[in-house]
């Protein structure tokens, strides 16, 4: 007994061994966005930014069970017994974030993909620890893994590509400042139905002193830019597209 209560392992050697796995991961993200974002490595790309995704989604609970490991190496009985403790008031919480590990291995979820799950049908807007958003006809829905995995989903490659759109855009109340605009826009985007989400609309303040704003969207196939135009007029704005 007296073997088990004596501490093995000093917090100095705790905090420095945890903060190195902690950068490894870091590296690991980083490493991993690269291969995503440049056009690196020809046709062999997308299977290593692939591969180097599912080593993330393995790589992060290692490191958090090597983590775990070494704070209750430090006091074996009462550390212990607080990682028992807190493992059960958040034991939700871990079923979830594991469930999510065991998806995002398996599955190739994106941004854009269409996914259905039980009475629910719509696009992946965001992946999260615990769950993933989907935009719905209905708004936007939040589900976590376990129940995607409990009640089953199906994924399809979703809509094709289309066209790159770039608006200028402007309040037609003059006393709206950019930032105001830019804000706003944020705001419109997350429900805008039209955009390809695989890459991400970008706001630009073009001309502070005209309060000018521009946008670049990826739109959906059969989306045309004066859909847009229109949209944008109808919602208060001065819209016009510009010219390349």
């Amino acid at each position: 007994m007296e073997e088990i209560i004596q501490n093995p392992l000093s917090w100095f050697s705790f905090i420095s061994i945890s903060l190195l796995l902690l950068v490894i991961q870091q590296l690991a993200v980083v490493g991993s966005r690269f291969l995503h974002n440049f056009m690196l490595f020809g046709r062999t790309r997308i299977p290593l930014a692939d591969l180097a995704q599912k080593m993330l989604v393995v790589l992060e609970p290692l490191i958090f069970v090597l983590i775990i490991g070494l704070f209750v190496a430090i006091h074996p009985l009462f550390n212990g017994m607080a990682i028992v403790l807190i493992s059960a008031v958040t034991f939700l919480q871990l079923r979830d974030y594991l469930s999510g590990r065991i998806i995002l291995y398996t599955t190739s979820i994106m941004h854009d993909k269409k996914i259905s799950a039980g009475n629910f049908s719509g696009s992946v807007v965001k992946t999260g620890k615990l769950g993933l958003h989907i935009r719905t006809a209905e708004g936007v829905l939040y589900l976590n893994y376990y129940r995607l995995i409990s009640e089953g989903f199906t994924l399809s490659a979703g809509e094709e590509l289309g066209d790159y759109c770039t608006l200028v855009l402007s309040s037609k109340s003059p006393e709206t400042k950019p930032k105001e605009i830019v804000r706003r826009l944020n705001e419109i985007l997350l429900t805008l139905p039209y955009i390809d989400w695989k890459y991400r609309p970008k706001i630009t303040t073009s001309n502070q002193i005209s309060g000018e704003v521009e946008l670049k969207l990826l739109l959906h196939e059969n989306i045309t830019t004066e859909e847009m135009v229109r949209y944008f007029t109808d919602a208060d704005y001065n819209c016009v597209p510009k010219k390349i």
